[in-house]
């Protein structure tokens, strides 16, 4: 999984790719503890890893 911060003058937004199914299942969940912008990219893992 891919993480990159990105600056934004308002709310912070935190930029994520992985597979949907790792998305649903452990980042999802989470995703209302933190105050932040979510951009997600899906993809196979391969890609997303590289």
């Amino acid at each position: 999984m891919g993480l990159k911060a990105s600056s934004s003058s308002t709310i912070p937004a935190v930029r994520i790719g992985s597979a949907p199914e790792f998305f649903r299942e452990r980042i999802l969940p989470r995703l209302n503890q933190i105050d932040m912008k979510v951009i997600a990219y899906y993809s196979i893992a391969s890609v997303v890893m590289e």
